[in-house]
Order: structure tokens, then C-alpha cells, then sequence
């Protein structure tokens, strides 16, 4: 999808400048220097989920031998479940609320009669 070949692509640009002002190959990047860039993440505010989106961007580029992705290994996976823990997902409680009783809260006052309104 185009949206997701833009945003793999920006994670690719950031990574790839980061990797230049820490004066490593993006390409070659060893776990720690892909920990460091999460952590960087981190400590900018990004959130959980913005670094999986990382990881998964940068996986479609970066390959370590023994692993099928980047993602799956252990270390970046525990980075992720405690980058989780330090900032769980904020769960966002509406209260229900029933379609037919503000329909009816609607024709009554002061709402109806509209020629009072």
C-alpha cells in the first residue's frame, strides 16, 4: 500500500541518519545500534506502537543470519513488551450511551417545538 511504502520509508530515512551521525552503515546495523535507535524513540516520546511500526519497517531491510526477522528476535522483542509496560496504551472509556433515549430527549424540550428554538 502506498501509505505503508511512505511510512516504511520515512523509518528508513530517520534510521539511515541516525546511523550516519552515530557513524555506522543503517544496512549493517548490529542489535545494539538498532536497541540504541529504539531507545532514542523512546526517550523522544514515541509511542509502543510507533516502534513496532520501526521494527517492522526497518525488518523489511535489515536481515540477521538465524533470524526469519528482526522482529523475532529476543532482545527486540523484550525492548518492545517492556517499551509496552513503561507506556501501556492509553484505553480510552466512553460511556454507552442507547440511540433511541436521545432521540426522544430530542423532541421533547428544549429542543422541540423547533418554532421555539
Amino acid at each position: 500500500r502506498p501509505s505503508t511504502r511512505r511510512i516504511y520509508e520515512a523509518t528508513w530515512r530517520a534510521f539511515s541518519r541516525w546511523g550516519t551521525k552515530k557513524g555506522t552503515n543503517p544496512l549493517t546495523a548490529s542489535l545494539s545500534q538498532l536497541l540504541e535507535f529504539l531507545q532514542d524513540g523512546l526517550d523522544r516520546g514515541l509511542s509502543p506502537n510507533t516502534l513496532r511500526r520501526q521494527v517492522a519497517a526497518l525488518a523489511s531491510v535489515i536481515h540477521w543470519k538465524g533470524y526469519k526477522s528482526i522482529s523475532h528476535h529476543p532482545s527486540v522483542k523484550s525492548f518492545l513488551r517492556g517499551a509496552t509496560n513503561l507506556c501501556p496504551p492509553v484505553v480510552h472509556r466512553y460511556p454507552t450511551w442507547d440511540l433511541n433515549k436521545v432521540l426522544i430527549a430530542l423532541t421533547k424540550e428544549p429542543f422541540e417545538p423547533i418554532q421555539t428554538i
